[in-house]
């Protein structure tokens, strides 16, 4: 899979699936995970 860094904390994946086409991923970085975590379930939301 293609990886490039477009500026700092940017960066692009290309990954081809074709039984996923139209459909979305999203991925995010963080420092706490567990502290992320907390606070969407104090919102009510559901993982």
């Amino acid at each position: 899979m293609p990886l490039w860094h477009g500026a700092f904390l940017r960066s692009v994946l290309i990954e081809q699936e074709s039984r996923h086409a139209g459909h979305a991923t999203q991925s995010i970085f963080v420092d706490d995970l567990d502290t992320l975590l907390g606070k969407i379930a104090d919102r009510g939301l559901k993982l």
